[in-house]
């Protein structure tokens, strides 16, 4: 007998090859599981079968069964081919459960009710198993092929690697990937973004520089080349950055590491394009959206570090044009923790207060009332929301793993880091009884000069506009608004108007009258950089009003040390009372 026909029990070896091929199951797998769809299980679930053998196979029978891990070895028929259709080889066979609706669209609708694990499917025909799948924890051995595979992340499908790849151990044969019905599950060049940080997570202004920390993921079948990796915008091709990546084998991750500097403005849809293997194109990877410059929708002042009974809390505000829906857009804090804003539509120019505990921002204002505080009742007038679900609740000192407390993020209802506060970093610590303010929606010079504690009496001005911003028109030197003014006249007190300068932390101011004697103290704090104001009503400090004529201002600044730097003076006129 020639060798290619020698028997095995009598069975010729060419015929067995071509049953298998044929008649048989051949290479009839199980190739793709989504037994956890987003949403609803119900008409998302779908099982993928593939031909990994030489030709075409017969399912006339060929079942699909189901069984619970907590019910033993008890199988249920899911799927039954009654007809003698064949699927060619490397082809799929997509079932899907009652209610797939695609895309693409099933070859067999059936009732699937497939569970999350420890569970297990398999593929018959009469009493020969074809194929099984043992997944989601512990199972005993007639319900997996050597190891049980852990199970695919919510979202996620259970898929071979690659397609109809078998080797008897359920573990290694499968992964968690994002899920693709009727097509090949791996590409032969191929990769993903597994990780990103940007830091900063937004950018402020145009000009200054994030850097992208990637972390890339080959999950196609062949090695990624070295070479040139590029940044680019989305859409249009145009090369930002640029960076290199070694060699990565498959199923291998590695960071690169990239910095940019965007020259201008703008909402940018940012991919990285991976080196040319050959012929082959490479793969640009989407990484999503980054601002840079001032977002419509931004951080207007934090109360990070409130005094005792005091409560935490954010504004933000709408700089426009135009109104904004809040649905689905959220506050991130660092460490993960997301409130989701309320679902209202915030109006052009207005501002949204978002506190930790109604009660107690309540409680905080009325003992500022209380003690006497101005302005208490415009604060107490304003509406304070306490959104549903967790609170960011922020740190105010630096935990070992990281230079700065903590970071609060705004997020867009696309996911996207539209603008953000960094607490506690640069050796500028969380003011305590004291919010951080936003002096100026676009950043006037350096972006980090634009926050700064809140120079009002009561230590924030939630809901109303902040002090710092009010300011924005003071400069370098002493400037008196309105001179000459009347106390109960337009204007109705003196605005005192100055900026404190980058190696300056503190400052005073006191009105004196031309033979020198100090008629009122204005008081002064040591909160550093920025702009101040403070006003005089016209009155010494027993409350006494003035008489009409020329007095000096006097404003004295100091360094960090206490060290007087610098004395200025200004001429002020108080006018003659108006008449009632």
């Amino acid at each position: 007998m020639p060798s290619a026909l020698r028997s095995i029990r009598g069975i010729p070896l060419l015929i067995l090859i071509l049953l298998r091929a044929g008649g048989a199951g051949g290479g009839l797998v199980i190739n793709e599981v989504l037994y956890d769809p987003p949403g609803p299980d119900s008409g998302g679930e779908f099982v993928e079968l593939f031909n990994s053998g030489p030709g075409a196979v017969r399912l006339r029978d060929v079942k699909l069964e189901f069984a619970n891990g907590a019910d033993g070895p008890s199988w249920h028929t899911r799927w039954t081919c009654g007809t003698d259709a064949e699927l060619a080889a490397g082809a799929f066979l997509l079932i899907g459960d009652r209610g797939w609706e695609g895309p693409p669209a099933a070859d067999a609708v059936c009732s699937l009710g497939l569970q999350n694990g420890p569970d297990a499917l398999r593929l018959v025909r009469g009493a020969e198993v074809l194929d099984l799948l043992g997944y989601g924890g512990e199972l005993e051995p007639s319900l997996r092929e050597g190891n049980a595979h852990p199970g695919a992340e919510s979202g996620c499908s259970l898929a071979r690697r690659p397609d109809g790849g078998d080797t008897g151990d359920n573990l290694a044969d499968w992964r968690s990937r994002t899920p693709t019905p009727g097509a090949a599950n791996f590409a032969e060049l191929s990769a993903a973004v597994a990780a990103m940080e940007c830091e900063p997570p937004s950018l402020p202004s145009a000009g200054g520089r994030t850097t992208l920390n990637i972390r890339i993921a080959n999950d196609g079948l062949s090695e990624l080349p070295a070479g040139v990796v590029r940044l680019v915008e989305r859409g249009c091709g145009i090369d930002l950055a640029e960076g290199w990546l070694d060699a990565l084998a498959p199923e291998a991750a590695c960071w690169i590491r990239l910095e940019w500097r965007p020259a201008s403005p703008g909402r940018f849809a940012l991919g990285l394009r991976l080196p040319a293997d050959g012929a082959r194109q490479p793969p640009v990877l989407d990484l999503g959206y980054y601002q840079v410059g001032p977002s419509a929708l931004h951080i207007s002042e934090v109360m990070a570090a409130p005094v005792s009974g005091a409560c935490e809390w954010v504004e933000l505000a709408n700089a426009g044009p135009g109104g904004i829906d809040l649905g689905e857009c959220a506050l991130e804090e660092q460490d993960g923790a997301s409130t989701a804003l309320p679902g209202l539509r915030l109006g052009e120019g207005d501002r949204l207060l978002l506190v930790q505990d109604e009660d107690r921002h309540r409680r905080w204002l009325r003992e500022l009332e209380d003690a006497g505080a101005p302005g208490i009742e415009q604060l107490l007038a304003v509406d304070a929301l306490e959104p549903d679900g967790s609170w960011p609740s922020l740190n105010n000192a630096p935990p070992p793993s990281r230079e700065f407390a903590d970071r609060l993020c705004l997020r867009d209802s696309g996911g996207v880091v539209i603008d953000h506060l960094t607490l506690g970093g640069s050796g500028s610590p969380v003011p305590v009884g004291r919010s951080l303010e936003r002096e100026s929606w676009a950043p006037l010079g350096d972006p980090a000069a634009n926050w700064g504690p809140c120079t009002a009496e009561a230590g924030g001005t939630p809901g109303l506009v902040n002090s710092r911003t009010a300011l924005i028109g003071a400069g370098e030197t002493l400037e008196l608004r309105p001179n000459p003014f009347r106390p109960q006249g337009d204007g109705g007190a003196l605005r005192v108007l100055f900026r404190i300068g980058g190696g300056e932390k503190a400052w005073d101011v006191a009105v004196y009258d031309l033979w020198g004697r100090r008629v009122r103290d204005l008081g002064g704090d040591d909160l550093g950089p920025g702009a101040r104001s403070v006003a005089w009503d016209g009155a010494d400090d027993s409350g006494i009003r003035c008489g009409t004529g020329a007095y000096i201002v006097l404003l004295r600044r100091y360094d960090a040390a206490g060290r007087l730097t610098q004395r200025e003076k200004a001429l002020a006129v108080l006018g003659p009372p108006t008449e009632p």
